[in-house]
């Protein structure tokens, strides 16, 4: 379409696709707002983009009353490329705002921010304009403040946990020329288009700014995409910017620009030294009361009540009646607690933001807010402003719990010089720390930012706007209770500031380095399973180097033992980044998205997951996302029993679940594979992504020479003594062979469904092992493995590297080591007298069965062996031929 002939400073387009009555405030507002920009000297375009619109859309915005609006019809299907397509075909302004057709504008808003955009680029800057503040509300109700790109509360990470920015910005045509919208793909799990543009456009070296004192209302219905996106737990596109060896460069601040641009008028601290109103004195009667509760012969003139002062006229923005609630409340002051600490506390006690989050305290019209608190608030926990925790204070500062003084007090007369953090978020230091302020800065900082935006918002004009959209839509005015709880980037909220501060964690133990690889564990030990992603680790480090390989633990926190992995992996502790500590067990959707965005920051190409539970659960909501960027390989091992004996366990519960978002899964046994493939009836072309890990044996392990030289011979058995291992069954072969000694090595756990066969006089239990060398295996006569269920243990790898004879239970994966003439396999469903026969077979004939153990040897080193283990992982890796 060419372009008119009168230059056009900017265009505003609302999209709309099913909605109808709902756009009839945003129409309202938009045209107030337009009104306004016209008065300002600005030339503004107003369309209408019906997008795939249904028939009662198009009746609704064609009607006569939005006949001054240009409507253009399009069959995009997306609004991300409905933006695109209207740019391109229809706008002909120097600026593209955007409005949502069941959201407002402040009436301010396109006049303000073309100012802001006018003024930055004549100083040459190239600038993204966008209102000061968000005001949700209908479905939702919250407020939040957008700092400017250089301002000292904004942070670059932050963008990993939350958007700064909403697309109904006020930008250059250029920008949108040249980064245009992506289309949302809410099935896969990723969306969020304008958080996208954020990161793609600053990338592109574009500075967002603000508009002081404007608004965007965002109306939050159940159907709209946000909480279409949320429900369904989307997230951005993993996008280069966001690595982990890029996120420091994106957004810097431009050298040599002040910080705290021109954002606000001014700030309003919050005020250093109490400042009581007098009134007249108090009634005798009341009088005397306070006088008696003070130990006070005569009340001091500075003790009076203080009066409810006059509503002021106009009345603040929040509203007359509200208004008169708060200057009520002020007015019942009597001081009934201790005057000292009460005068103190009372010109910082915020009775606006008490009464607005605590509705009980609302509808308690006789009560003193102040003293309600000093006598039972603070030890409810309840906040007497929005950047004082008492909880908190008194949990950073020990003296302070033991002092008995009132937290708030002790905050104001003695915590506030000494730097002390009141804030109500417990991980507040880490984050000043991302934001590079001393601790105590940073709180000044968000304390001051917090009074400035109140005071604009209860008179001034920030508030007034919300007074002016409420005209068109009542609604946005319900939400007044939480503009006194504005949430303020970087400090939104407890989760938001403990899920950054996770990540920051996790990226200095992943030493600010991208991994081409990662191995998600359980927990960092030995033992059993445990013992696969040691050998996944060394074919990751043969394929792409120590360097490019990061082992994560997820469910329980610890160091990794030494040896466990190659030399240079490194090893990021989630539970240790999320709890800020060691030793906490976490396991939800919290730590699950941190563990997302960890790995997608990271960079990697390749995911196995060993045994981590949260890996798992994190598949269900972002298991689609994932996988758009990564290749995700699961690691199955066998199936458990419960207690009552029923088959359960991640092979049953997740292979189906989560097939196919996986690029493959691997198994350590052929018994597995083959089990999933009937269980699962996978087609020959699906059957080629589940692969056998032959677990390799460890070479460095030598034939032992038997030196037992006490008449008894000796069986041994290891491992973990739980219903598994089948003691039970161990315990009964014992008691068929009261001549043989059996050595038996592990953790006997205790407890429901565990072993209470009583122990056999000739059953030795020796404890645990830290090593398997670290056994006494030259006294073994020969060996004892018993089990219910299993793959291809490790134990059985190491006994059968030592020529030690083997018996042991045919299940799962074990006849692939005990195979016929090389080992002993008993049939699972066999009582212990088949074992009992076994073993006097051995020790009838230890010459033949030390051969036959010999042979088992020479065949775990021909087919277990590292470089067929390192081929087993590239063809998980590089797919099918």
């Amino acid at each position: 379409m060419p372009r008119k002939s009168k230059k056009v400073d900017l265009s505003v387009v609302v999209t709309v696709h099913s909605e109808t009555i709902v756009g009839g405030p945003t129409m309202r507002a938009a045209d107030a707002s337009i009104d306004a920009a016209i008065a300002a000297g600005f030339n503004v375009e107003r369309i209408i983009a019906l997008d795939n619109a249904t028939p009662q859309t198009t009746a609704y915005f064609t009607q006569d009353a939005f006949s001054h609006w240009q409507q253009v019809a399009l069959q995009e299907g997306d609004l991300g490329r409905a933006r695109n397509a209207i740019i391109r075909g229809t706008t002909v302004g120097d600026a593209i705002a955007f409005l949502d057709a069941d959201d407002l504008f402040s009436e301010n808003w396109l006049a303000e921010g073309m100012k802001r955009l006018r003024k930055a680029e004549a100083e040459g800057q190239r600038v993204i304009v966008h209102p000061e503040v968000n005001w949700l509300f209908d479905g939702a109700a919250s407020v939040y403040w957008n700092p400017e790109q250089d301002d000292p509360l904004f942070t670059q990470y932050y963008l990993y946990i939350m958007n700064y920015y909403d697309s109904l910005c006020l930008t250059p045509r250029e920008v949108h020329m040249d980064i245009p919208y992506v289309h949302r793909d809410i099935p896969a799990g990723l969306s969020f288009q304008d958080w996208q543009f954020s990161i793609e456009t600053m990338a592109a070296g574009w500075r967002h700014a603000t508009a002081p004192d404007t608004i965007i209302f965002k109306r939050r219905r159940d159907n709209s995409l946000v909480t279409e996106s949320q429900g369904r737990r989307a997230i951005v596109r993993a996008l280069p910017p966001m690595r982990v060896d890029k996120i420091a460069a994106l957004g810097a601040p431009v050298p040599g620009k002040p910080a705290w641009d021109t954002q606000s008028p001014s700030v309003v601290p919050e005020p250093d030294m109490p400042v009581l109103e007098r009134g007249p004195a108090p009634k005798p009667s009341t009088r005397h009361r306070m006088m008696n509760q003070l130990g006070m012969k005569e009340l001091p003139g500075h003790l009076m009540t203080v009066q409810a002062p006059e509503v002021s006229d106009p009345p603040p923005n929040y509203g007359q009646r509200f208004a008169a609630r708060v200057a009520h409340a002020k007015g019942r002051a009597m001081y009934r607690e201790s005057a000292k600490v009460y005068a103190a506390i009372l010109p910082h006690f915020d009775v606006a933001y008490y009464l607005a989050r605590y509705h009980d305290i609302m509808d308690a019209d006789r009560m003193d807010p102040v003293g309600h608190w000093l006598r039972v608030g603070t030890r409810e926990g309840r906040q007497p402003t929005a950047w004082f925790d008492p909880k908190l204070y008194r949990a950073r500062y020990p003296d302070v719990r033991k002092s008995k003084i009132n937290p708030f007090y002790h905050y104001l007369t003695i915590g506030k010089a000494e730097g002390r953090i009141c804030a109500p978020f417990t991980r507040f230091e880490e984050i000043a720390d991302v934001l590079d302020l001393p601790a105590a800065k940073a709180q000044d900082l968000w304390i001051a930012r917090y009074h400035d935006l109140q005071a604009r918002l209860a008179h001034g004009e920030l508030g007034a706007q919300v007074t002016k959209a409420g005209v068109f839509e009542p609604l946005v005015e319900v939400t007044w209770p939480q503009a006194f709880q504005i949430k303020i980037p970087a400090f939104h909220s407890e989760g938001v500031v403990k899920r950054l501060a996770g990540l920051r964690v996790a990226h200095a133990q992943a030493e600010e380095r991208t991994a081409r690889a990662i191995i998600l564990v359980n927990k960092p030990r030995w033992g059993g399973a445990r013992r696969m992603e040691g050998h996944i680790a060394d074919a990751l480090v043969s394929k792409y180097g120590a360097d490019q390989v990061v082992v994560i633990s997820t469910e329980e926190s610890g160091k990794m033992p030494e040896g466990k992995f190659p030399e240079g992996v490194r090893h990021i502790d989630l539970c240790q980044a999320v709890a800020g500590e060691v030793g906490t067990k976490l396991n939800d959707d919290f730590t699950q998205r941190l563990l997302v965005e960890i790995m997608r920051s990271l960079g990697a190409e390749v995911v196995f997951n060993v045994n981590s539970r949260t890996m798992w659960q994190a598949m269900t909501n972002y298991g689609d996302a994932m996988a758009a960027s990564m290749k995700i390989i699961g690691c199955f091992l066998c199936n458990e029993q419960t207690r009552y004996g029923y088959w359960t366990g991640y092979p049953l519960r997740r292979f189906y679940r989560t097939f196919d978002q996986m690029w493959a899964t691997c198994t350590d046994s052929q018994f597995l594979v083959d089990e999933l493939g009937e269980n699962f009836v996978l087609p020959p072309d699906q059957a080629k992504r589940v692969h056998v890990l032959r677990g390799p044996v460890d070479t460095s392990l030598s034939i032992i020479k038997h030196t037992r030289r006490t008449p008894r011979a000796q069986v041994f058995w290891a491992g973990r003594m739980d219903p598994q291992k089948r003691i039970d069954l161990a315990f009964a072969v014992a008691e068929l062979l009261p001549d043989v000694n059996f050595r038996m090595w592990g953790d006997m756990v205790m407890g429901k469904g565990q072993n209470s066969t009583p122990k056999p006089k000739n059953v030795l239990l020796e404890g645990t092992y830290t090593s398997f060398t670290d056994l006494p295996l030259d006294k073994a006569d020969m060996w004892l493995y018993t089990s219910a269920w299993d793959g291809i243990p490790q134990t059985l790898l190491e006994v059968g590297m030592t020529g030690i004879p083997l018996i042991g239970t045919a299940v799962g994966g074990t006849p692939e080591v005990l195979r016929e003439g090389l080992g002993a396999a008993i049939p699972e469903d066999a009582g212990p007298e088949a074992y009992a026969a076994a073993i006097s077979a051995v020790l009838a004939d230890p010459a033949a069965a030390r051969a036959r153990a010999a042979a088992l040897r020479e065949m775990l080193l021909a087919e277990h062996t590292t470089a067929a283990y390192r081929k087993s992982i590239d063809a998980a890796i590089d797919g099918p031929d």
